[in-house]
């Protein structure tokens, strides 16, 4: 795997090679740099399941009509800004896109509870993909639309 394509396997087995190292060369901590060299590519995963969990949220406010529609929307508009710009080659397959949706849904539930607002039937499982998020052309009233239909 090469950086340019992957940079989380990238930083996977870099770590790798720095533990094979026997001996290590005199003075190189192995053990903490490779830890801080895969720490890299978690840090890379999380900041990413972060902007997603984030338009998800703000996907599912806006499908249960959400009071200030407009401030949803801009929200909504910044998380995939977000997105777009946190994406980098090879990312995608790293993603737990289930996971997040879950805590996303999870949260949108709990604040249209804290809100007094019905919780509407939304899908048990996302509708969206990875790649239809991460598109430059996201389509919100559609990806809006796919949030309100349950699976029931």
């Amino acid at each position: 795997m090469s950086y340019e394509t992957d940079f989380v396997s990238w930083t996977h087995d870099q770590a790798a090679i720095l533990r094979a190292l026997d001996p290590p060369p005199l003075g190189l901590d192995v053990d903490n740099l490779a830890e801080e060299i895969e720490a890299l590519g978690r840090l890379e995963i999380s900041s990413m399941s972060q902007h997603l969990y984030q338009l998800m949220h703000d996907l599912l406010m806006l499908a249960a009509g959400a009071p200030d529609r407009n401030r949803w929307i801009r929200k909504a508009h910044s998380a995939q800004t977000d997105v777009v710009l946190a994406l980098s080659p090879g990312l995608s397959q790293h993603l737990d896109l289930a996971r997040t949706y879950k805590l996303a849904r999870r949260g949108a539930v709990d604040m249209l509870v804290e809100l007094k607002i019905e919780v509407p039937d939304f899908p048990a499982d996302c509708p969206l993909t990875v790649a239809q998020l991460v598109d430059e052309d996201f389509d919100f009233p559609g990806a809006i639309k796919l949030m309100e239909r349950g699976n029931g």
